[in-house]
């Protein structure tokens, strides 16, 4: 929740040069459940119509990009917010008037905690794997902490731990130093494209050490970039943005030696 609300507002600021921005919050209780409800709204550029439907796509950015150079952003921040609405059952909608602003509405459904592993929008794959991936230590190499807060989210409620690392380097001290501990992970997930040390140099540096399966985590889609994932020591490739269903499945083939995309 803390991610989806940090993206939404800083959104919301980023594109709102005067006015305000607001955050509204209220419990909804009704014969099919009970429902959180947040509405981010902002006095900001507003969205084209035609552009509504792409907001939630990756590395899309509706404004143009010339004419807002100053504005920094991957055009991902979005996409993770829908990842993580769709993971925990939710649904996240988008008003918007040019010139008058926008309202983003999340709806997440409250429930027990141990029914929201069993969700409509995802959580099944996750509850489904649940007994494959409990108790299994992992290493998630993600030098966006957004990312990691997304990938943790989804694995820690099927059951795992994980360790974080915003590099390669760090990555691979932490590996290293589990190893010769007496709690040495179970799997390393990790991007490609890391500062200090890259996800192909860093699977390289582990293949000399261990032979644990190593999934790797890129937003390029070509067959050679599978290719070289693989060649790197990669076990399975995996493309992002991440989706929370997919990305379990795979996660879960890695233990059962199935790593069929």
């Amino acid at each position: 929740m803390r991610e989806i609300l940090i993206n939404l507002l800083s959104n919301a600021i980023k594109y709102t040069e005067a006015g305000e921005v607001h955050l509204s919050a209220r419990f909804e209780s009704s014969d099919s459940g009970d429902r959180l409800t947040l509405v981010v709204e902002d006095t900001g550029l507003g969205i084209e119509a035609e552009s509504l439907q792409q907001v939630f796509e990756p590395f899309t950015r509706v404004h143009d990009v010339e004419q807002f150079s100053t504005i920094e952003g991957t055009g991902l921040g979005l996409t993770v917010v829908k990842s993580f609405a769709d993971a925990m059952g939710g649904k996240v909608d988008v008003e918007s008037t040019v010139g008058k602003g926008s309202r983003f509405t999340l709806r997440i459904p409250c429930r027990a905690a141990h029914d929201r592993v069993a969700d409509e929008s995802g959580g099944s794959a996750i509850a489904s794997e649940n007994s494959v991936l409990r108790g299994r230590r992992l290493l998630v190499c993600e030098d966006s902490e957004t990312v990691q807060a997304l990938i943790g989210f989804v694995l820690e409620r099927a059951g795992a731990t994980v360790e974080t690392a915003l590099n390669g380097g760090e990555g691979l001290h932490k590996f290293l130093a589990a190893k010769q501990s007496s709690r040495p992970f179970d799997a390393v997930i990790t991007d490609m494209q890391m500062p200090v040390m890259t996800g192909y140099e860093l699977a390289a540096s582990i293949r000399q050490h261990d032979q644990m399966p190593i999934l790797a985590l890129t937003a390029y889609a070509q067959e050679e970039d599978e290719k070289r994932c693989l060649a790197a020591g990669c076990t399975a490739y995996q493309t992002k943005p991440i989706d929370t269903e997919t990305f379990a499945i795979t996660v879960t083939r890695l233990f059962s030696g199935d790593t069929a995309s």
